[in-house]
């Protein structure tokens, strides 16, 4: 499924030329005989790992020169929980908050110069084609 859903958004960036992105995050483990459990729903304290250790998923379109690799790669062995996923969604699509936390977003270390100075720009108002947004 995420296969196709990257491929639509190859296609969507090739004919509009514009950014596109995924984060997948799924919102909980399942455990399937591990330890003799067959749920999802104990808590936190007494869950197994296939519980509380998720896949996380980052692709952004490769015509884009946004992002270093190597420390996408570096970030990715990392731990990470899904407070990270509203800083980190606020980085990648450039809305300013005031409630955004650069610490918590995983990916901001990684923008490249290109990225900076198009979102400098953007927010200059010099760059109409890469909108930003304000949120309160």
């Amino acid at each position: 499924m995420l296969n196709e859903i990257i491929l639509k958004l190859k296609a969507l960036a090739q004919s509009s030329g514009r950014e596109t992105s995924l984060l997948y995050v799924s919102d909980h483990g399942e455990s399937l005989g591990e330890k003799g459990a067959y749920l999802h729903g104990l808590p936190f304290a007494f869950a197994p790992k296939e519980q509380t250790h998720v896949p996380m998923l980052f692709w952004n379109n490769a015509m884009l020169d946004n992002y270093n690799l190597t420390c996408l790669h570096n970030q990715a062995s990392k731990a990470a929980s899904h407070d990270n996923l509203f800083d980190t969604l606020l980085g990648i699509t450039n809305v300013a908050s005031t409630a955004y936390q650069d610490e918590n977003d995983l990916i901001s270390l990684c923008k490249t110069r290109n990225y900076l100075a198009m979102y400098q720009a953007t927010e200059s108002g010099t760059d109409s084609d890469s909108p930003s947004m304000e949120l309160e």
